[in-house]
């Protein structure tokens, strides 16, 4: 299954931040599962506070230094083979872009107006009718999706919109 974009946005700058601790929590109970999550907001200014909320070096970083433990275990000094295949992993992670587009994210936060956030989420596989009574808590309305126009409008229903 394809992953999906939804981005959501919130007519105040915390808006984002809480609904995704709640998503967090319905993947953690298996209901959904994210690739990656990015909070933008804007406060009275102009400037739009970008957060990454899920981190694809780290998980390089990873693998990198996995990869310099095997390195160095057979080069015989495993404590520098780790630290130069977490950097390497660090810098390979940080150069390929993962997830969400950086551009698209630019392009919908020139639409943020003050005190307003918005919520980017990259969603490989999820159970919208498991939280569907938790998402109408929360005053969000949908900015964009890739979905399919029939699961578009269920999410506008689930968030309360007409």
């Amino acid at each position: 299954m394809a992953s999906k974009i939804i981005v959501l946005g919130f007519d105040h700058q915390y808006g984002a931040e809480g609904m995704l601790e709640h998503i967090e929590t319905f993947e953690q109970q298996g209901l959904i599962t994210l690739e990656d999550a990015v909070i933008a907001s804007r406060g009275k200014g102009t400037e739009v506070d970008v957060m990454q909320a899920r981190s694809k070096v780290g998980k390089a970083s990873l693998k990198g230094s996995g990869a310099g433990l095997l390195a160095g275990l057979l080069l015989g000094g495993p404590i520098l083979g780790v630290a130069v295949g977490a950097s390497m992993g660090a810098i390979i992670g940080s150069i390929k872009d993962y997830g969400l587009d950086d551009h698209s994210i630019r392009e919908i936060n020139k639409t943020l107006k003050p005190e307003s956030s918005a919520l980017f989420l990259l969603v490989k596989e999820a159970q919208p009718e498991a939280f569907q009574d938790k998402l109408s808590q929360y005053d969000a309305h949908v900015l964009t999706t890739s979905l399919p126009a029939e699961r578009e409008k269920a999410l506008r229903t689930m968030l309360g919109e007409k």
